[in-house]
């Protein structure tokens, strides 16, 4: 089932961020009531939005207009992006930005390399403000740059995701530990097609996406519940502590503790 993201932000009504500061993350796609707006500096990655796939990279620079599902589906390590929330009072205000619930296709475009060093800069000053409201009138200017430039690029290209592709990633999201054969079995491909679709498609194989969800899982038990890294673990479908260690190592290149602090 897909989330719905409430419009909960407090005043000004705009939040920035950078994705390597957050350790959370969503485990579902989610409808946003505001503009969702990312900027990739880098790595790769694949993000859906509604049935599309769009490849993400450094220099990427995406508008996900209100009421769109979207869904950061893989990435490769050392992948980083800025992310922009913008409700509609904040978003009347910056100029030349259309209504978040803009008619604009869901896009990601590629922009210059001197302008992504322009954005990358301002989102890292406006970052350090202090106080936190005194970057205000810069995330403004940060916005109507980010979608001139989005606007002036050529249109980005993105592939129809297959259904049986789809379904397989919802049913991992919603039984992380259901067997690779019955979900082939339960979206009607054998298990080689299914494979050879998702990793074509997707970016990575349906073990490494199924252990990639786990894992945010884990984020989302630990730092949302307070729950304690092994009870975290097994809740999200690892079968024992040491295959999460095993796992959490080989995503993140450290250990439990000392990535989920």
């Amino acid at each position: 089932m897909t989330e719905t993201h409430p419009l909960v932000m407090n005043p000004p009504h705009a939040v920035l961020w950078k994705r390597s500061d957050r350790n959370a993350q969503a485990v579902r796609p989610s409808i946003h009531a505001e503009l969702v707006v990312l900027c990739a500096v880098a790595g790769r990655a694949n993000y859906v939005v509604d049935d599309r796939i769009l490849p993400l990279q450094a220099g990427s620079v995406l508008f996900a207009w209100a009421g769109k599902a979207h869904f950061l589906v893989s990435d490769e390590p050392g992948f980083d992006m800025w992310v922009a929330l913008v409700d509609d009072r904040f978003a009347a205000g910056v100029p030349g930005l259309p209504p978040v619930s803009g008619t604009h296709p869901a896009e990601a475009r590629s922009v210059l390399s001197a302008d992504l060093r322009e954005l990358d800069y301002l989102a890292t000053e406006l970052r350090r403000a202090r106080p936190p409201e005194a970057a205000t009138p810069g995330l403004a200017w940060w916005l109507h740059r980010a979608f001139r430039m989005w606007t002036d690029a050529p249109a980005g290209k993105g592939n129809t995701l297959h259904p049986a592709v789809e379904k397989a990633a919802q049913l991992i999201r919603d039984m992380p530990g259901m067997p690779i054969s019955e979900i082939s079995r339960t979206v009607g491909l054998s298990s080689g097609r299914l494979g050879h679709l998702f990793r074509t498609q997707i970016g990575q194989g349906l073990v490494a996406f199924r252990t990639a969800e786990k894992l945010a899982r884990v984020q989302v038990l630990v730092h949302r519940d307070g729950r304690d890294l092994l009870t975290a673990a097994l809740d999200a479908g690892f079968g024992s502590y040491a295959q999460f260690y095993r796992a959490c190592r080989k995503q993140y290149g450290v250990s439990p503790r000392d990535f989920f602090g």
